[in-house]
């Protein structure tokens, strides 16, 4: 059965954080990686503001 999602990046990433550090993981993949980070920190701040906003208005 074929994969939906592939996140062999991710393991890719991963695999390069945990033999040589973060510093060679930027200096490997550079901005692309800080790009992740900004996304995936921006979505959970949001995420922490709007399902408390959706409870209170009795969306969920």
């Amino acid at each position: 059965m074929k994969k939906i999602l592939n996140f062999s990046w991710l393991k890719e990433w991963k695999k390069i954080y945990q033999e040589d550090g973060f510093k060679i993981l930027i200096k490997k993949k550079g901005w692309t990686v800080a790009f992740a980070l900004f996304i995936f920190f921006l979505t959970k701040g949001l995420l922490w503001l709007l399902i408390p906003y959706l409870l209170a208005k009795g969306i969920f």
